[in-house]
Order: C-alpha cells, then sequence, then structure tokens
C-alpha cells in the first residue's frame, strides 16, 4: 500500500473505520435486542402470574419480594421502551454506515481503476 496514493489511502482507511463502527454498533445492537426481549418475557410473565402469589425482582444477586407490582410492571415498561429506543436509534445508525461504506467502496473502485460495483 505504499506506492497507492494518498487519496485511495485515505478512502481506504476511511471504510475500514467505517467497517469497525458498524462491527461495533451491530454488536451493541444485538445485545440491546436480546435485553428488550427478556424484559418483553418478563412482562409476559408478570402478567401470568395470579395477584394471589408473590413476585420477585432480582436486585444483583439476590431476589427481593415485590409489593407494589403496578410499580414493578410501570418500571419494565419504561425499561422497555428505553430499550426500544436505544434500538432504533443503533438501527438508523447501521443504516447510515452501511450507505457511507457503499459509497467508499465505490469512489475506491473509482479511484483504483476499478469499475464501480452495486454492493
Amino acid at each position: 500500500m505504499s506506492d497507492t496514493p494518498p487519496q485511495l489511502q485515505n478512502l481506504i482507511t476511511q471504510y475500514q473505520g467505517a467497517q469497525q463502527q458498524f462491527q461495533m454498533i451491530s454488536n451493541q445492537k444485538g445485545q440491546l435486542s436480546l435485553q428488550k426481549r427478556e424484559v418483553e418475557r418478563s412482562l409476559e410473565e408478570l402478567n401470568k402470574v395470579p395477584d394471589d402469589k408473590s413476585v420477585y425482582k432480582s436486585i444483583g444477586a439476590v431476589l427481593v419480594e415485590v409489593s407494589d407490582r403496578d410499580s414493578l410492571k410501570t418500571d419494565l415498561s419504561d425499561q422497555l421502551e428505553s430499550l426500544g429506543v436505544r434500538v432504533d436509534t443503533l438501527e438508523k445508525q447501521e443504516t447510515h454506515l452501511r450507505e457511507k461504506m457503499q459509497n467508499l467502496s465505490r469512489q475506491i473502485q473509482e479511484n483504483s481503476g476499478g469499475a464501480p460495483t452495486n454492493s
């Protein structure tokens, strides 16, 4: 790459940076999506438990009995909404980076003398 023109080197570096960012965002989105599904399942299960049965909440390594189910449901619903917003934001960032990588790929092809591809 030492005989590669500086402009092409710059484009390749930008592309590699965008790839790394995309991978990091994709990993974060996957983790948050898992958390979101876990909260969804918790809410579903909480709604199935009869009112006369106790429910517990995990705080670290300790389970604590919950006396106010409505408060717990509200907390879980708020958490679910927050996770949904974060996942949506990461999806938008992924889309933006995907487009950026496609544009950079085209520019790299053009600057390296190759025909542009539809990747």
